[in-house]
């Protein structure tokens, strides 16, 4: 075929409406209805996680002044719900630290939810019209945050999916071998709390706490040790800060456990928290004292 027909057959061929129906697709830019509905969600998220953390924080007052050695663990569930409010209002949700903390909060509220109902029935049963208030309100505060965290949750990782579990502990920038230490004792104290949580959820009546401890300060505790690997400028973020410093006030209430026990054997449960507070502690000092490079 001579060239002159080539190029005559090529474009009555490119001109067909065969060739043009078996053509790809093209993406279409995101329509304005799309960018609203989104908007919309995120919105919504975040008052989410906002009436989330108001109940969180009824059921922290409700444990004073009794049990106020429970108290941290419940604010740093109170300090991964501001962050993950933070996120929804900056659109940052599909980040790997926020879909972590959602699903540690998942969990936590799950367990907590189901631990509520039972005692609602509990309460009802043996109360014979006469009901403790602080019970009743602590009770009330814990259904209303598991309901608001839990569906915020389950909302965020259906849009955005579950999160990658990151076992690496060598830091990369920065001081590495101090970085890595720090990291080593986020990776220790998430084990530890996974550990001791799943033994209170199971085996004890502090159940509310042991759910927290399993989840959601092991998730934080997870997320701080992969900022530590990142280096020193993500730690100096907001996020890392309030979730370091929230995990640092929970290793500082329960050291004050062991203060007055004689260095030995009977000690030796202190370690942990010791650890917690160092890596925690670190952390966070390493984020408030960075300073960019210019």
């Amino acid at each position: 075929m001579r060239p002159a027909a080539r190029i005559a057959l090529a474009l009555a061929l490119s001109a067909s409406p065969w060739t043009l129906s078996f053509s790809a697709p093209r993406e279409s830019a995101p329509s304005m209805e799309e960018d609203a509905a989104a908007l919309i969600g995120d919105a919504r998220l975040e008052a989410s996680f906002g009436r989330a953390a108001v109940g969180t924080w009824i059921m922290a007052a409700s444990m004073l002044p009794g049990q106020w050695r429970s108290v941290p663990a419940v604010l740093c569930a109170i300090a991964s719900l501001q962050v993950l409010r933070n996120a929804a209002s900056r659109d940052r949700l599909s980040g790997g630290t926020f879909r972590m903390l959602c699903l540690g909060l998942l969990a936590g509220f799950s367990a907590m939810l189901f631990n509520s109902g039972c005692q609602v029935m509990e309460l009802t049963l043996r109360s014979q019209g006469v009901f403790n208030v602080r019970s009743a309100i602590r009770v009330a505060a814990t259904i209303f945050a598991s309901v608001s965290g839990l569906g915020a949750a389950y909302r965020a990782l259906e849009d955005h999916g579950l999160p990658k579990f990151k076992t690496e502990i060598r830091a990369a920038k920065g001081r590495r071998w101090l970085l890595t230490l720090v990291a080593a004792g986020c990776a220790f104290t998430a084990v530890q709390q996974l550990v001791i949580g799943g033994v209170l959820l199971f085996y004890s009546r502090y159940k509310a706490v042991g759910a927290l401890r399993c989840f959601v300060i092991s998730a934080c505790a997870h997320v701080c040790q992969t900022a530590a690997v990142a280096g020193p400028k993500r730690l100096s973020s907001e996020t890392y800060g309030l979730l370091n410093a929230a995990v640092a006030l929970d290793a500082v209430v329960r050291l004050s456990l062991w203060v007055g026990t004689e260095i030995g054997v009977a000690a030796l449960p202190a370690a942990p928290a010791l650890v917690t507070l160092l890596s925690a502690g670190v952390g966070l000092l390493i984020g408030k004292l960075y300073t960019p490079e210019k």
